[in-house]
């Protein structure tokens, strides 16, 4: 069943961008769409974008019905969908890059509770890296033994402890 929604998942997603785009599954339910001819001006890209992840997100959004075909009156699943987009013009940055940055914005809009669409914005990555550097940081303090764990006790208005917190 998993497989028939990823294909009907991909049909989809073709369905809804032209046939000079490019559709792909990077790998478990993600997929990268490849929009070309979005136009010579930021906004006129910016627009058509959101006009193309509209129709996507309505596409997907529809019930998909269990079996090899879809069957309209049956009852089916809906699972949710995020769009994370990226805006670019040739090739200043790597394909890995290109990815990732739009990986960013993808766990923005499943964040915001998914169904949605959001652009990638500069600002994600300086979050992203700032994330990462304290993980480290954190992870080299406990190595170096340089975290203490202290508990406080909680206690009620008749002053009866209750617990601790730490």
């Amino acid at each position: 069943q998993g497989d028939l929604l990823l294909g009907n998942t991909a049909r989809r997603l073709i369905q809804s961008v032209q046939l000079s785009d490019t559709v792909a599954r990077i790998g478990g339910d993600e997929f990268v769409v490849i929009l070309r001819e979005l136009g010579s001006e930021r906004d006129q890209a910016l627009r058509r974008i959101r006009q193309i992840t509209g129709g996507i997100l309505a596409a997907l959004g529809q019930p998909y019905h269990a079996g090899a075909g879809e069957n309209p009156s049956a009852h089916g699943l809906l699972p949710p969908a995020s769009i994370g987009a990226l805006l670019f013009r040739g090739s200043q940055l790597s394909n890995d890059e290109l990815l990732q940055r739009s990986a960013l914005a993808l766990y923005r809009a499943r964040s915001n509770g998914g169904n949605q669409f959001t652009l990638f914005e500069p600002e994600q990555l300086v979050k992203a890296q700032r994330r990462l550097a304290l993980e480290a940081e954190l992870s080299g303090a406990i190595e170096r033994r340089e975290l203490r764990l202290h508990y406080q006790p909680l206690v009620n208005a008749q002053q009866c402890g209750m617990g601790m917190e730490a």
